[in-house]
């Protein structure tokens, strides 16, 4: 599915309609949400919104793959923006033609903005870049399919360090059973931080 696919008849889908796609066993899980995703932002909307306004069995999609709304949307950069208009405004979700000219692109800038509205660490990019990959419950390092390049690139192929590193957006505890990995997620603070912004 590419954002060519889509046109404004997305907009008249009704929840009901994407329940019965669901069960009807045609497309997968998640282009039936890609689809549900791609109606709902016809026009911008906050994420919080954005969220609640899914069908159950898309909500139940994204916290089986314990993916954060906003990740999933930069997961298809392609086809949704995700960006605020102002340090005080929620975070907002439309599509990549609907973004306005004022927005300030891509929570690029809303994890170092999200404490207190200022940059609080130079490294943001690489914070940023990396937090795409991590889930808010507690999930092993190693099943989180982070790709090499970022691994290499932004965490210097020290995962655990870095996470360590960044107290402030991650939190890292050693597996009981197998005490050379350990399990990451995003830190409780910053989780709290981002339900306020997207209320």
């Amino acid at each position: 599915l590419t954002s060519s696919s889509w046109g404004p008849a997305t907009a008249v889908i009704s929840s009901t309609t994407m329940s019965a796609r669901f069960q009807s066993g045609g497309a997968d899980d998640e282009e039936k949400l890609l689809e549900e995703v791609m109606m709902l932002t016809s026009s911008p909307i906050p994420i919080g919104t954005l969220f609640k306004s899914l069908s159950s069995e898309s909500r139940t999609v994204l916290i089986k793959k314990k993916l954060p709304m906003e990740t999933y949307l930069l997961r298809h950069k392609d086809v949704f923006s995700v960006y605020k208009s102002g340090d005080k405004s929620p975070i907002m979700a439309s599509r990549v033609t609907d973004v306005p000219v004022s927005a300030m692109k891509g929570v690029e800038a809303a994890p170092d903005r999200i404490f207190n509205g200022k940059s609080m660490d130079p490294n943001m990019h690489a914070v940023y870049t990396v937090l795409k990959y991590i889930p808010n419950e507690w999930s092993p390092y190693v099943s989180l399919g982070i790709p090499e390049e970022v691994r290499i690139k932004f965490m210097n192929k020290k995962p655990k360090s870095f996470f360590e590193g960044h107290p402030k957006y991650f939190e890292v505890k050693a597996q009981a059973l197998r005490s050379h990995t350990f399990e990451v997620r995003r830190s409780l603070a910053l989780q709290k931080a981002t339900e306020q912004q997207q209320e």
